[in-house]
């Protein structure tokens, strides 16, 4: 069988390649976001305490700080992938401009004051912080509809069932019922994956919430280190 080619953005590429030799670290292999997933969704398995089964059609995307990573994946392979160049930095840039202050607090508002469930909050700087983030998570969802409807026009019988998230950007207040009001699906931020334990000796404070919380930030790392042969 013909072996799939695959292409990837060089910048990503070359971020990595000098992380490495930063690191003194020699590079060896470099895996990809859509096949590090795809290898932690190739079971029944449970997420977030609830039933994944391989029949469904998911999208699993992950909400990143430059890239959001569009995976859809049935019976436990990834059918279509697509890197769409919107992330929270553009949130970020957008807050530094309208507030006249770095992107670094910027970031530190967003954190702070984004509650994209929410119309309005206490003061003018919040609600101006919400409403930049609101509008850039609406382009992000824009972009993500137009995948979605691309698989599904595809072929016949393409559907999607659910829409997981994660990635650092996956944490925002309310993303989860921004983006299943507007694209009419389920959507659920993954903080929980029965495939993925942790030691206990690993768990700070002996709580595994607070751990597997953070596991939405990991999971493109935790894939990779997984090797099929």
């Amino acid at each position: 069988d013909a072996l799939p080619i695959l292409v990837y953005p060089k910048t990503m590429v070359e971020g990595y390649y000098k992380l490495v030799k930063g690191l003194k670290g020699n590079a060896v292999a470099l895996d990809i976001s859509s096949n590090s997933i795809n290898k932690l969704f190739t079971y029944d398995i449970k997420i977030n305490d609830e039933n994944y089964s391989l029949e469904d059609t998911v999208a699993v995307i992950d909400l990143g700080h430059d890239f959001t990573n569009v995976n859809i994946i049935l019976d436990g392979n990834v059918q279509f992938t697509r890197i769409i160049n919107y992330g929270g930095s553009h949130i970020d840039v957008d807050i530094a401009k309208q507030l006249s202050i770095l992107e670094e607090e910027a970031e530190l508002q967003k954190l702070e004051y984004c509650n994209l469930e929410r119309e309005s909050l206490g003061d003018m700087q919040s609600s101006m912080v919400n409403d930049i983030a609101k509008a850039q998570v609406k382009n992000w969802i824009h972009e993500i509809e137009k995948l979605l409807n691309y698989y599904k026009n595809k072929e016949q019988g393409n559907k999607i069932d659910r829409i997981y998230i994660y990635g650092g950007s996956s944490s925002l207040k309310g993303i989860e019922t921004f983006i299943k009001d507007e694209i009419n699906l389920p959507v659920t931020q993954i903080q929980i994956l029965s495939n993925v334990k942790f030691s206990k000796t690993n768990i700070s404070n002996g709580d595994p919430a607070r751990l597997n919380g953070e596991l939405s930030k990991y999971m493109n790392a935790i894939g990779a280190i997984i090797r099929l042969r």
